[in-house]
């Protein structure tokens, strides 16, 4: 039987839009098939020559967010680099691979985004695609929680999570701390799921 892994990520970035805009921070969590984390990574990444930050966006970051954005935009590696440890990242889980996302539209979209530049590929394999690094086209980790609890989707998001899902791990926006309570919610809606039975 194929064993099913999780990939959490979450990302930062400098501004809304990808290939404008850089991802300054590429993090990931990988689970098992009931949400226990296995393998974990964060990469910052130097922006690409043809983009430039958003200027609102980056006085959010100056200001809001100082020491954190001190912290993702720290010895950055190439997009290039990065991208290509981040596959090798992925395939060292042998099995099954899922992206997740918090929201899927945003991280998904940067994501595949960069894969297609510098991996040749995009988050959804296409048919015939060779070997494609996730399997489908990644999971909406609110629409996820909303769908197994039967709850308001209005109530799937930072802060506002029920008791039974929700987590004590902090969000900071560093990617990996975001990424690693989103793996801890997604962990804890597998094993309701699990209990239903």
């Amino acid at each position: 039987m194929t064993q099913t892994f999780y990939v959490v990520v979450d990302i930062e970035t400098d501004g809304p839009e990808p290939g404008t805009h850089a991802m300054r921070n590429l993090s990931a969590v990988a689970t098992d098939d009931a949400g226990f984390e296995v393998s974990s990574l964060s990469l910052n990444l130097i922006p690409p020559d043809h983009t430039l930050p958003d200027q609102g966006t980056l006085e959010w970051w100056q200001t809001e967010q100082s020491e954190i954005w001190e912290q993702i935009t720290a010895d950055p590696i190439s997009a290039k680099t990065g991208m290509e440890r981040f596959e090798r990242f992925v395939r060292d889980l042998d099995g099954r691979r899922l992206f997740v996302g918090h929201p899927l539209a945003f991280d998904g979209h940067w994501v595949s985004h960069y894969m297609e530049q510098y991996l040749g590929q995009g988050l959804m394999a296409f048919p015939g695609t060779d070997d494609p690094l996730f399997f489908g086209a990644g999971i909406d980790l609110p629409s996820f929680v909303s769908g197994a609890l039967n709850i308001d989707y209005g109530l799937c998001r930072h802060g506002r999570y029920p008791p039974e899902v929700s987590t004590e791990l902090p969000h900071t926006h560093h990617g990996l701390d975001d990424a690693r309570g989103h793996a801890d919610v997604l962990r804890k809606t597998i094993g309701i799921l699990r209990h239903r039975g």
